[in-house]
């Protein structure tokens, strides 16, 4: 890379801050590697003042080593560090979660609990990798966009470059970062899409980034197109519509009325349309050896000898007589393993991002008015089996 090209990138990146509502503090999610190590050094060229946040997943033989060196980097730089140690296995077996889902679980719980604007190495490939994935699985028009560079407190201003370019970038100046060898693994499915499916790609079309990019930008520009029917049907005025394109843009869980029995949801980086539902489920007595209506679920309790493997949709708690399934109420909580006190069930369900529209329909097991669980998420830890008897609850829809 010339120093031509050397400009260009950071360039390239005032011009990607120009997007963001970002004053001269931010807060780096930085793990050592190549990606976090370059977006941390173009920060630094830019005088910007800059903390660091890294989490130890403790997965890798090596990762001693590795935080040695993220706090090294903060030393060198005389940066203030936020470091956080978790047993991500373990945290992954006792969620019943697995190891991706627990370790972005816990960055991004390290994350929110810090002040300020977080920026996120997220690079092209990342975004590309994104896309492949959704696209094999099954995705909407909006899940096709990829990662967006802005959510929330969240910024990935090094979206636009390439692994290629990143590369090139640190070796020019010599920067020395982390070489995580569990990327070249393909014991994950981004991972076979990074090293086997790219690869292939390159042999058909060199350019395939930038081309899988270009068409990534035109779904933004197009994602209203599968309403556009509804729309129509509806009546929408110009005035709807322009409320529909704001909403587009803005952050969080937004809803927007667009007849007496449609809504439009905007939650994080999805938008649909749903029928209206003016009513919570009714609070109903659990029936021990039957089942109960909650909605459009059907609860399940049934006195069981032994506890088997617990899931989501499954727990096993002590025996209790008297229980109900009701919605959420404000002040909710419950004990949660892990913590000394309570958790608030709003901040849980804020935590989990679930979707606010439909928090009020999640089955609410209670006894006394107490939280015993929060059907399909979490069980209180108050109500783990003891010795006797033992209830099992499962969800059904």
């Amino acid at each position: 890379m010339t120093g031509m090209q050397s400009n260009k990138v950071l360039n390239d990146f005032k011009h990607n801050l120009s997007k963001f509502n970002l004053n001269r503090e931010v807060v780096i999610a930085f793990s050592g590697g190549s990606d976090s190590s370059f977006m941390l050094d173009l920060f630094l060229r830019l005088g910007y003042k800059i903390e660091l946040a890294y989490v130890n997943h403790m997965l890798r033989k090596d990762s001693e080593a590795e935080e040695e060196f993220v706090k090294k980097v903060a030393e060198v730089n005389n940066l203030t560090i936020h470091v956080k140690r978790v047993d991500v296995s373990k945290f992954a077996k006792e969620r019943k979660i697995g190891i991706e889902e627990a370790a972005r679980e816990v960055r991004y719980d390290f994350f929110n609990s810090l002040k300020g604007t977080i920026a996120t190495a997220h690079n092209l490939d990342d975004n590309l990798e994104t896309f492949i994935f959704r696209l094999i699985r099954g995705s909407s028009i909006n899940g096709l966009r990829g990662i967006p560079e802005v959510r929330d407190k969240y910024i990935r201003p090094i979206l636009t470059f390439s692994k290629r370019v990143i590369l090139n970038y640190l070796h020019e100046y010599g920067i020395k970062y982390v070489d995580d060898y569990s990327n070249r693994t393909n014991d994950f499915t981004r991972n076979k899409i990074r090293n086997k499916i790219f690869p292939l790609f390159e042999e058909i079309n060199s350019g395939f980034r930038s081309k899988i990019a270009n068409f990534m930008n035109d779904l933004k520009e197009i994602e209203l197109d599968e309403y556009s029917s509804l729309i129509k049907e509806q009546g929408m005025n110009r005035r709807k519509m322009n409320q529909i394109k704001k909403i587009k843009d803005r952050n969080g869980s937004l809803s927007l009325d667009i007849s007496k029995d449609r809504v439009l949801r905007k939650v994080y980086d999805e938008i649909y349309i749903e029928n209206r539902k003016n009513t919570k489920p009714v609070e109903t007595s659990i029936v021990l050896g039957g089942s109960v209506e909650f909605g459009e679920c059907k609860i399940d309790a049934e006195v069981v000898e032994k506890v088997t493997e617990d899931s989501d949709r499954v727990c096993h708690i002590e025996y209790l007589e008297g229980m109900k399934v009701r919605s959420r109420k404000p002040g909710d909580s419950f004990y949660q393993k892990g913590l000394d006190g309570r958790k608030s069930l709003k901040k849980f369900l804020i935590d989990r991002k679930v979707n606010r529209f439909v928090r009020d329909n999640i089955p609410i097991i209670t006894y006394n008015n107490e939280i015993v669980w929060v059907a399909g998420y979490v069980v209180s830890e108050k109500f783990r089996p003891k010795d006797g008897k033992i209830i099992r609850l499962s969800l059904r829809n």
